[in-house]
C-alpha cells in the first residue's frame, strides 16, 4: 500500500497543455494540423489524468481536503476505502505493537536528548527489525548529536541534507 500525505489542491498545468489549447484557438488556428496534433498529444500532457491512471488499480491512500463549497459543489460521495473495517481488526501477518512502543520510547529519549537511553531503544529496534533503515539512520544521528552540547531550546527536529 502506498500513501500520499498531501492534497493536490489545483490542477497540474506544468505540461503547457492549457497554453497549447489557447494557441490552437487563437494564434495557431489557421495552421494546418494543429488541432489534430493537439488531440493526439493531449492525453500525454494531462499529468493529473496520467497520475490517476497510474494509481487506479493499486492500493493507494490519498489525502482529502474537505470544504463546505469548492467550485460550486457542496456535497458528494467519498470514494470507497482502500481497506475495509475487517482488515483493521488486526494484522494477521505481523504484530508490530512492541516495535511501535519501542519506537515511541526511542523518540521520547531522542527529544529529551537522552542519548544513552535512545541508543538502547534503537539497538532494540534494530534487533526487532534489522531491515528498517530508519533505525540505523537515527542511530547515526544520535552518534553525531552526542558531540554537541545539551540544547534546552532544541525541539527534536532533524534536517536531513540528502533525499
Amino acid at each position: 500500500m502506498l500513501g500520499f500525505h498531501l492534497v493536490f489542491v489545483e490542477a497540474d498545468e506544468s505540461s503547457g497543455l492549457k497554453r497549447l489549447k489557447l494557441l490552437a484557438q487563437n494564434e495557431l488556428r489557421e495552421q494546418a494540423g494543429v488541432t489534430e496534433k493537439l488531440a493526439q498529444i493531449q492525453t500525454s500532457l494531462d499529468y493529473d489524468a496520467l497520475f490517476a491512471k497510474s494509481i487506479e488499480k493499486r492500493p493507494v491512500v490519498m489525502g482529502y481536503h474537505m470544504t463546505s463549497d469548492r467550485d460550486g459543489r457542496t456535497s458528494g460521495v467519498l470514494p470507497a476505502p482502500v481497506m475495509g473495517a475487517e482488515s483493521l481488526r488486526g494484522n494477521q501477518h505481523t504484530d508490530n505493537t512492541a516495535e511501535l512502543k519501542t519506537w515511541a520510547l526511542a523518540l521520547q529519549a531522542y527529544r529529551m536528548q537522552d542519548w544513552d537511553r535512545c541508543d538502547v531503544q534503537l539497538l532494540n529496534l534494530q534487533r526487532q527489525n534489522a531491515k528498517k533503515y530508519l533505525y540505523q539512520l537515527y542511530a547515526e544521528r544520535v552518534a553525531s548529536m552526542r558531540l554537541l552540547p545539551f540544547d534546552p531550546e532544541w525541539d527534536g527536529a532533524t534536517n536531513f541534507q540528502t533525499k
